[in-house]
């Protein structure tokens, strides 16, 4: 069954009001019809089963027909801080991390990664962007959509990181696995540092272990950033959801 996401504001007391681009597509893309059902979310991690009733001009009207938690989303809290790569290689890593589960995305401008150092630029890229995290949540019936932080500095970065930080490196031996045998819990908020094309460089590496980074290898082949990204996800996901604690 489709999967839509709409805010709680368009949905009050069973009625659900559906707006914008999204009465388009059902009504001419998917040719959606009166009684037809779908499932909305509306990014509290509840989700909704509704019958479309009504197919006005600029909205379509609904009723709920059920309520519940979805069950898509997982126990472990990711954070990827992406260094700035080409815009179309980000927006990869944006869908596919943000179909396997991920919770936020931090761009990061590092040393290598200058020439995107224009905000203003960046900044404009953020309508698409979310666009693009709401569609794959969508596609992955996730329950709730992962957060997408103003760009800051790998510095500032390495200053907010959560309970446990990985920085992926070209200049480390130690696999993820052995790495992640010593998280003590399954709920844990996990950060990744990924670099841009090149990696990081060794100030950069020495900055964030003196914060309190531990290094992270993806293994001896040298990946593309938006490789890196994903593999990284996936890895960690299918290491903590399936660890005997």
């Amino acid at each position: 069954m489709h999967h839509f996401f709409i805010s709680t504001e368009y949905i009050v007391n069973g009625r659900v009001e559906i707006v914008g681009q999204l009465v388009h597509q059902l009504k001419n893309v998917l040719r959606f019809k009166a009684d037809d059902t779908v499932i909305v979310f509306d990014n509290t991690g509840m989700e909704h089963l509704v019958k479309l009733k009504s197919f006005l001009d600029d909205k379509i009207i609904g009723v709920v027909l059920d309520s519940y938690k979805n069950k898509n989303e997982p126990v472990v809290n990711i954070r990827i801080f992406q260094s700035l790569i080409r815009f179309d290689k980000f927006e990869i890593v944006l869908q596919k991390c943000t179909e396997l589960g991920v919770n936020a995305f931090v761009p990061i401008i590092s040393e290598k990664s200058a020439i995107y150092q224009n905000l203003h630029v960046i900044k404009k890229k953020y309508d698409r962007w979310n666009r693009i995290i709401i569609e794959s949540a969508e596609q992955s019936q996730r329950g709730l959509l992962p957060s997408l932080y103003d760009p800051c500095n790998f510095k500032d970065a390495c200053s907010f990181v959560s309970d446990f930080a990985l920085i992926c490196s070209l200049n480390h031996n130690e696999s993820l696995k052995d790495t992640l045998e010593i998280i003590p819990k399954p709920n844990v908020s996990i950060d990744i540092f990924i670099g841009p094309e090149y990696g990081f460089t060794v100030e950069e590496e020495l900055f964030a272990i003196k914060k309190g980074i531990r290094k992270l290898s993806l293994g001896a082949r040298t990946l593309r950033a938006e490789t890196a990204a994903i593999s990284a996800v996936a890895i960690v996901l299918y290491e903590l959801e399936n660890k005997d604690y």
